[in-house]
């Protein structure tokens, strides 16, 4: 059974109880405030917050979801979008039961260290990538311990001075095998790492290994393939000791990236045209090569670079709150990427918005999901039914706006007609007469 099937059958009447791996200070919420928040959210923060101040209060266990969206004016798939960011960034373990009263465990992580956060290349990265480099260093510079040491010679005691190897039940093997183990899970992204180290100019495989998990953050981060990450390493690379550069890479993918060049197309808008029609005969329709090329685009393309080389063509740019909308959409799991790009296509190019509506992509996004559109050639087809739809709604309102019109107008000349009295002309010509003779007396 999926793990994605439980969340998505999700409901307010579901009782959950919240439980801490360890204590949460005051100093690590302000840690999540400064460091998480940019890209687990608003929502996020005050959803991690309250289950912060709920399990440290010892609440009632087995409280169902509608504690949560009244506390904290939440709708249901908000509330599963801030867990799964949550849980994403490694600050929430979600775990569910069907036996007994069942429910859903929420299990609050304690945040990082500053230094362990910056070491880690996911978390380090996602946040460069949100709040740029300038923030980015003024944290890193505000986190850094203090440069001042003590003078004299370190005098402590070693470990095996006091304690005999038998005191301690825990190998130093085991210390070694979970001292570098990654935070964020990085199941489902396949990066050819071999591949990539042979295509880098300017440094060698041994160097390239040490930075391994940082590089492929990277790549996972921006949706990069191994020739797009090689060559940007290559171009930052420091000349000097041939090692990976981090804040020169990072800047160059923030700059570079979000302006890759995606394949354009002359189309307005996702419209059918009379050659990509399927004919009476059941042949397959013709697909124009500026659809074939934006096919293309959507297969090969993250979301952000799709986004970010439509806003350039328009002369544009990419808002944080775009940002956050395309993020809460890959993790709502409901859409391919491809179908994701077609779909911001068809709202910023297609309906000529300047930027993305919220609302808008939730309701395209929705009636998607219940069609289960899967490729971006059943999206264009959804496109084109809804605005044949359209078209032909508008046209059957006018067809009996006018039906009405002219049944109306036939209806009263023909009632005015049995109204009016009839006179013949004999009738006439005396009236006329007795009103002559009239006007002579007078």
């Amino acid at each position: 059974m999926k793990q994605d099937q439980f969340r998505s059958a999700l409901t307010a009447n579901d009782r959950y109880q919240v439980l801490m791996d360890q204590s949460v200070a005051l100093s690590d919420l302000e840690r999540v405030f400064s460091l998480y928040l940019p890209f687990i959210g608003n929502d996020g923060y005050v959803l991690y917050h309250f289950l912060v101040t709920e399990g440290q209060a010892d609440s009632q266990p087995n409280q169902d979801h509608n504690l949560i969206l009244d506390s904290l004016n939440l709708s249901l798939p908000a509330l599963v979008s801030s867990q799964r960011r949550l849980e994403a960034a490694g600050l929430l373990k979600t775990f569910y039961q069907k036996q007994g009263i069942g429910g859903y465990t929420y299990q609050v992580q304690a945040p990082l260290s500053a230094a362990a956060f910056f070491n880690e290349a996911l978390l380090a990265g996602l946040l460069f990538k949100f709040v740029g480099e300038e923030r980015f260093q003024t944290l890193h510079n505000r986190y850094q311990p203090s440069a001042q040491t003590p003078s004299g010679t370190e005098v402590s005691a070693k470990f095996l001075q006091v304690f005999e190897p038998s005191d301690s039940p825990i190998s130093t093997q085991s210390l070694a095998e979970t001292a570098d183990q990654p935070v964020v899970d990085t199941a489902g992204f396949h990066f050819d790492f071999d591949s990539f180290a042979s295509l880098v100019q300017g440094s060698s495989q041994p160097a390239l290994d040490k930075q391994r998990r940082f590089l492929v953050g990277q790549a996972l981060l921006y949706g990069l393939n191994e020739q797009q990450l090689a060559q940007a390493v290559t171009r930052t690379v420091r000349l000097d000791d041939h090692q990976v550069d981090h804040m020169s890479l990072q800047r160059y993918l923030k700059a570079t990236y979000g302006q890759h060049q995606t394949p354009e197309t002359k189309d307005s808008q996702i419209a059918p045209t009379e050659n990509q029609e399927q004919d009476s005969s059941g042949a397959k329709p013709q697909v124009s090569e500026g659809l074939q090329r934006l096919y293309q685009a959507a297969n090969q393309l993250a979301p952000l670079p799709f986004l970010s080389q439509l806003k350039a063509n328009q002369h544009g740019f990419v808002s944080n709150g775009e940002r956050r909308l395309l993020t809460d959409l890959i993790d709502q799991n409901i859409l391919p990427v491809p179908v994701i790009n077609i779909l911001t296509y068809q709202v910023i190019v297609g309906m000529g918005n300047a930027s993305l509506n919220r609302n808008l992509v939730d309701a395209i996004a929705n009636a998607w999901a219940k069609n289960q559109v899967k490729t971006p050639a059943e999206a264009v087809a959804q496109i084109k039914a809804h605005q044949a739809g359209g078209q032909q709604n508008r046209s059957s309102g006018q067809h009996r706006r006018y039906q009405r019109a002219t049944k109306v107008e036939p209806n009263l000349a023909k009632r005015d007609q049995a109204q009016a009295p009839k006179h013949d002309a004999s009738e006439v010509q005396a009236a006329l007469a007795r009103l002559k003779e009239l006007k002579t007396k007078n």
